[in-house]
Parts: structure tokens; sequence; C-alpha cells
């Protein structure tokens, strides 16, 4: 760190206790759906530091895994109940 650091240390403090920086969480977790059967799903969980409150959490599965192909069968099936369905028009759009 040394090598890098300004010679005023003081202003180094000073921008390290300003500096905004994200903390993140991660896991997985198994789900059984009743459509999709098993799904294993990796989640990563970001947080302000401004705003610790706040948390945007993202689901992924591993790509061509079963729990893959299960989001996929999830997604069909809102696609089709979006467009059979008699939900309002403002509903629908957001599943298709």
């Amino acid at each position: 760190m040394a090598s890098w650091a300004p010679c005023d240390w003081s202003e180094t403090q000073r921008w390290w206790q300003t500096c905004e920086v994200a903390v993140q969480s991660t896991g997985n977790k198994v789900f059984h759906h009743p459509i999709a059967g098993t799904l294993t799903l990796d989640w990563d969980t970001l947080a302000s530091s401004t705003a610790p409150d706040q948390h945007i959490v993202v689901w992924t599965a591993e790509p061509g895994s079963p729990s893959h192909k299960g989001l996929r069968v999830l997604a069909a099936a809102a696609q089709q109940a979006a467009e059979t369905s008699t939900l309002p028009d403002s509903v629908r759009e957001r599943l298709t």
C-alpha cells in the first residue's frame, strides 16, 4: 500500500472514509417448485453503503443445468398464462 499511497496520509484516510463500497453476499438455495421441480439457484446480494437498507438480490442457475432448464419452463408457463389469462393488460405486458 505504501507504494501507491500519496505523501499526505490524512488525505488518503479522508478519501477512504468517504468511499462508497458495496457489500456483497453470496450463497445458494434449493427450491422445490410444483412445475419446475427442484431448482438449485445461486444468489448474490449487493447493498449500497449509502443506503444499507436497500439490497439487490440476483438469482442465477448454472447454464445448461436442470435448474436452468426449470427456469426456462417457468418463463414459458408465465408467458402462456399471460397470453391466455384474464389478467389486466398492464400485468400481462410485464409478463411477456
